[in-house]
């Protein structure tokens, strides 16, 4: 027998975390791109909870993002400076990777993959980074992730 969800958090009514999440609001944009199996069965949801944390940041669910009609439709808004929050040998390492003249007016946009490890295998199918951005940052240092999965 299941336990009630808030519908919110999808933590279970008892433990739900809504009446103490105030979202904070940033000059970046923040867009979470979540694979559907994280979606509906990881438990601790911390991609969703931090998606309500930050005011104004979109959740989007999907396996490739490349049709993804509203992610490419933030991508391709020049309003925007899209940036995919994945780390890499050619990652600009944040803070320092980015300089104001470069936005040129523009609004920072991170994309970022909500399943740490197999994150490009899980969101595009492949070894590589999903091709949604036209420029990767890191928040650590410029070598990827290893984990026991990304060698197969």
């Amino acid at each position: 027998m299941s336990r009630e969800r808030c519908y919110r958090c999808f933590w279970p009514k008892a433990l739900c975390w809504c009446d103490s999440i105030r979202p904070m609001p940033t000059r970046a944009k923040f867009v979470f791109l979540m694979h559907p199996k994280e979606y509906k069965d990881q438990r601790t949801g911390t991609g969703r909870l931090t998606h309500l944390c930050l005011a104004d940041s979109e959740l989007h669910m999907g396996i490739g993002f490349d049709e993804h009609a509203a992610v490419q439709a933030l991508i391709r808004d020049p309003a925007n400076f899209p940036m995919l929050l994945y780390p890499g040998p050619l990652a600009r390492v944040l803070p320092g990777g980015v300089q104001p003249a470069e936005l040129a007016g523009r609004r920072l946009s991170f994309f970022c993959s909500t399943a740490p490890g197999r994150a490009p295998r899980r969101c595009s199918g492949s070894a590589k980074p999903p091709a949604i951005a036209t420029d990767h940052v890191s928040a650590g240092g410029a070598e990827p992730l290893r984990s026991s999965s990304s060698s197969r």
